[in-house]
């Protein structure tokens, strides 16, 4: 048998070995496609009420997430508005406008919400604190009451089971454990506890509150936590059903509005409701800088004139500087060019002479020396401080002593 043959008998032998092996394979193993949960993205990262907002969309209620309360629908026109923004200062300055609407026929949700406040109290040996408790706007303005037995949250998930007069469902309550009410309000109570092993009596608490107003209604919640979006994701849908029964307790509204925040009051308004004592002290300290900057009442008294420099002491500087930067010449020039232009206006001849004609000319009309004005008129400026000042102080004495000559003057 040729090499060739074995060659090939080997390759085909493998191949049909691996032919079975990939058979089985198939025939052992099943492809399973595993989902992990990464979490909320997008709109509901953003938004915690957005299932909230999908929810009632998908039961036919058109349904708006706004910020502040904006333009409101008619009273009378069956929509409802759930309040779920809980800053203190946005709660009162929706307050009056809601009450105004829900007397009117209006239908309006919101969560009873507790501020405490606390401040230091300096202690013997360590500082201390109290709290103070704020009432909620909106309880305040619609006459509601919310109150809690202990502890004012339960800290952790807890299962309650809702009573209420259509049927009794479980749901989850995972936040506060706070009574709320009214007179002549329809109640839903909620029973449970903290954890199964917790060593406390059961919890109930008045969960929901449906009360009248006029021609309008007000519902108050214990909480808003189970219109969220973790809320909503129970398999058993009973915080849906809480959900619903709130909105619609009688009928499906034509519409709703969650106000995810109110309307934010002007920066000054809250400048002054929040930092009056800072304002009042920067008040004083501006009175305080204007009576020590004023010394005394009265006219503002005029500043007097400061004295100004001779033009001797601006040349003197400058001769100066052109001494200690070597400039001999430009100076000597310039000295010499304001000399001979004095002398030119006492005898026009000297303004053509130059070099030795020029010096006797110019010492016969001064009647210096003729060496003397070869010096300070001719020669080069001498680098010696003490002859430079003495060359400077005879061209000062020619510009001084030689007037000019008058127009009717032969010469």
């Amino acid at each position: 048998m040729k090499r060739s043959r074995i060659y090939l008998a080997v390759l085909a032998m493998g191949a049909c070995i691996g032919l079975l092996l990939g058979g089985v394979f198939l025939l052992t193993h099943e492809r399973i496609t595993e989902t992990e949960p990464v979490g909320p993205s997008g709109r509901a990262v953003r938004d915690p009420f957005w299932a909230a907002t999908l929810l009632l969309r998908e039961m036919g209620i058109p349904t708006e997430p706004r910020y502040g309360l904006g333009q409101l629908p008619p009273p009378d026109a069956g929509s409802v508005i759930i309040i779920l923004a809980d800053d203190y200062e946005h709660r009162r300055a929706m307050a009056d406008r809601l009450f105004e609407w829900v007397i009117e026929g209006g239908h309006v949700i919101f969560a009873a919400e507790h501020y405490e406040t606390l401040h230091q109290i300096d202690g013997p040996d360590t500082p201390l604190f109290e709290s103070a408790m704020r009432i909620d706007p909106l309880l305040e303005t619609f006459g509601l009451w919310s109150r809690h037995d202990g502890e004012l949250s339960w800290r952790m998930p807890t299962m309650v089971t809702i009573e209420s007069p259509e049927d009794t469902v479980p749901t989850v309550v995972t936040s506060q454990r706070v009574h709320v009410g009214g007179p002549d309000c329809m109640s839903t109570t909620g029973t449970g506890a903290p954890s199964p092993d917790a060593d406390e009596a059961p919890l109930r608490a008045t969960l929901r509150a449906t009360c009248p107003a006029l021609d309008g209604r007000v519902t108050v919640v214990s909480s808003v936590d189970l219109f969220q979006n973790e809320s909503l994701q129970d398999e058993r849908g009973s915080n849906i059903a809480f959900l619903w029964n709130t909105v619609a307790p009688d009928a499906a509204p034509t519409g709703a509005i969650l106000v995810l925040r109110g309307d934010s009051p002007s920066f000054f308004t809250l400048l002054w409701n929040q930092c009056w004592p800072v304002l009042t002290s920067l008040a004083f300290c501006l009175l305080g800088w204007a009576a020590w900057q004023g010394q005394r009442f009265g006219p503002v008294l005029d500043r007097p004139i400061e004295a100004r420099r001779s033009m001797l002491e601006h040349l003197d500087a400058s001769g100066a500087i052109l001494w200690r930067h070597k400039r001999l010449r430009a100076l000597t020039l310039a000295m010499r060019r304001a000399v001979r232009a004095q002398l030119a206006r006492r005898s026009p001849a000297t303004a053509q002479l130059q070099g030795e004609a020029l010096a006797r000319a110019v010492a016969e009309l001064t009647g210096r020396p003729i060496e003397t004005i070869q010096r300070v008129l001719i020669d080069p400026p001498p680098a010696e401080r003490r002859a430079f000042v003495e060359m400077v102080q005879i061209l000062q004495q020619l510009w001084r002593n030689t007037p000019p000559v008058s127009s009717g003057s032969p010469t």
